[in-house]
């Protein structure tokens, strides 16, 4: 649904007109929902339409982070008062309830709980469904600001601005391990697909793989002069892309990055 309001919004626009907050597309005539045929591929996205429009009921603000259901059926989001969900079978929502501090929402990997992290490190956790609060627990004391999820096993990474990384099982309510990483704030965390491998990258210059399930580091890199804000693992796990605000890194574990 993302990518279809996205593609919709810019399909008349150049890049030179292109304004920098695009008015908000107005509903679809007829039905006021409808679902896709078939997954949107490179092959068919140039014919893609514009099926429906979530609103949120008299509340007008950014939605700053948001997660989809395992199955990609149910849609979570943030905004500054509110946490929401919607069904995107039927474009209907599921609730909405006070987001309180939150400022990062998962879903369990049985889509029957919302995990909701605020920026204390506290982890909220919600009926999926109702948008009650079922639980809580503190995730990480000297929580900075910063996680990474797995989405099939529900693990919750949190990093520290005392260089710790916390890992939870989310639905066990469970802390797994703690590890002491860096010698400064941890800034970016990223699983790898199988949840295996965790990479850390720290305001101390590094950056770091570990085997987190037995504390072991497999690898490290120190890039000069460089900022990192994003890393993603390669689908097989044997190399980590790591973005900075001018620049990409491709590193293969063992080898100098390119």
């Amino acid at each position: 649904m993302i990518v279809l309001i996205l593609a919709a919004c810019g399909s008349d626009a150049t890049p030179t007109q292109a304004p920098r907050n695009p008015a908000t597309l107005t509903a679809p005539t007829g039905e006021a929902w409808t679902t896709g045929d078939v997954p949107i591929t490179l092959e068919n996205v140039q014919t893609i339409r514009y099926l429906g429009r979530l609103d949120p009921p008299d509340v007008v603000a950014t939605w700053f982070d948001f997660t989809l259901s395992p199955d990609s059926t149910a849609l979570a989001a943030l905004n500054v008062d509110q946490l929401a969900s919607w069904d995107l079978l039927t474009g209907r929502p599921f609730f909405y309830t006070g987001r309180g501090n939150l400022i990062h929402v998962y879903y369990s990997p049985d889509k029957t709980e919302l995990y909701g992290v605020t920026d204390a490190g506290v982890t909220d956790v919600y009926d999926a469904l109702t948008g009650s609060q079922m639980n809580t627990f503190n995730a990480h004391p000297a929580f900075a600001v910063v996680t990474a999820f797995h989405a099939d096993t529900g693990w919750l990474a949190l990093g520290g601005t005392d260089g710790t990384i916390k890992v939870w099982d989310t639905f066990e309510r469970q802390s797994l391990v703690t590890i002491n990483a860096h010698s400064q704030a941890i800034s970016v965390l990223a699983f790898s697909e199988d949840g295996t491998r965790l990479a850390s990258a720290s305001i101390d210059g590094t950056v770091r793989v570990w085997d987190w399930q037995s504390r072991q580091q497999i690898d490290q890199f120190e890039p000069e002069n460089a900022d990192i804000l994003h890393m993603t693992f390669s689908p097989d796990g044997t190399r980590l892309a790591l973005g900075t605000g001018t620049t990409a890194l491709l590193w293969t574990f063992g080898l100098t990055p390119t």
